[in-house]
């Protein structure tokens, strides 16, 4: 919705929302295969390092 709104208040250019929205949906796809291929017991150890206090 928001990138809606670039493109017609003329802050994004069309084209650049397509690759946007192509960027964002490889993204998600990529991250789907990590957790397929490696499972979330091999990312547990990078979920606990981004939850430990300093």
């Amino acid at each position: 919705m928001t990138l809606i709104g670039f493109v017609s208040a003329g802050l994004l250019a069309f084209p650049q929302a397509i690759g946007v929205v192509l960027g964002a949906s490889s993204g998600t796809t990529g991250t789907g295969w990590v957790i397929a291929v490696l499972g979330l017991k091999g990312l547990t150890s990078v979920f606990d390092l981004a939850f430990t206090p300093a």
